[in-house]
């Protein structure tokens, strides 16, 4: 059978992997079902795992083994990105920034647009263990945070002239 189909299929499917409970664990530890908490909005383990197995399937497509304290160590990173993340939504919601539902359809129809056909796009998603809600989700997030930055940061910046071609120099 073709690996990628096999590899397809797990990820689709993930049950016929394991014929046990769904237990997340990192290195041989159960992972709680809730990794963290964020003024009140949880962080599940299941946002934890699924950035863990694309991380890892990367790793694999890429010749590289992942050692087992060196996954622990980018599963407190990719935590600590979540947290990140959480909280930039947070800011972006609580400054009133919204993000219309036309531009989220816009992003992933530009995203879709760059794969052959409907069908790649779908197994792309599904590669990336998401759905179209998912990306949706996480399109939204970016925005959001694309928004902030405009909004808050980016005001707050000042180069002259002569530092940026001095940089640039």
């Amino acid at each position: 059978m073709n690996f990628k189909l096999l590899l397809l299929i797990f990820i689709l499917f993930p049950s016929i992997v394991s014929a046990g409970p769904d237990v997340f664990k990192i290195n041989g530890k159960v992972i709680p079902s809730v990794v963290a908490k964020v003024n009140g909005k949880s962080i599940s383990s299941a946002q934890l795992e699924n950035n863990l197995i694309v991380f890892r399937l990367r790793a694999q497509t890429q010749g590289n083994k992942v050692s087992p304290s060196a996954e622990t160590m980018v599963a407190r990173e990719m935590l600590k990105a979540l947290i990140m993340k959480e909280l930039i939504t947070q800011k972006a919601l609580s400054l009133k920034i919204k993000i219309s539902s036309e531009k989220i359809d816009l992003e992933i129809q530009n995203i879709e647009d760059k794969f052959p056909s409907h069908d790649a796009f779908i197994k792309a998603v599904a590669f990336q263990r998401m759905n179209i809600k998912a990306l949706k989700e996480k399109i939204k997030r970016t925005l959001l945070e694309d928004e902030l930055i405009r909004h808050e940061i980016a005001p707050q910046v000042k180069l002259s002239d002569q530092a940026a071609k001095n940089f640039y120099e």
